[in-house]
């Protein structure tokens, strides 16, 4: 893992947990980090290299984050 994003990760933590330490409470937060890539060339599905069809897209995209968020 590149060493700044290591720094950012740890001092967002360390940042986030702090009210909670500070008012004596106990809760664990879970956050999730999405990475996309290269969406800009990619708002509609299109075909792998192989040929296979229909992957990717911002709809797809969208429809994978709600199932996320209802978890």
């Amino acid at each position: 893992m590149n060493p700044n994003r290591r720094h950012f990760l740890s001092g967002a933590a360390a940042w986030m947990s702090a009210p909670a330490c500070v008012a004596g409470q106990r809760s664990i937060k879970t956050i999730s980090l999405f990475h996309t890539t290269d969406l800009h060339g990619h708002i509609l599905p299109s075909k792998t290299y192989d040929g296979i069809g229909n992957v990717g897209g911002l709809a797809r995209c969208a429809t994978q984050i709600r199932k996320w968020r209802k978890e």
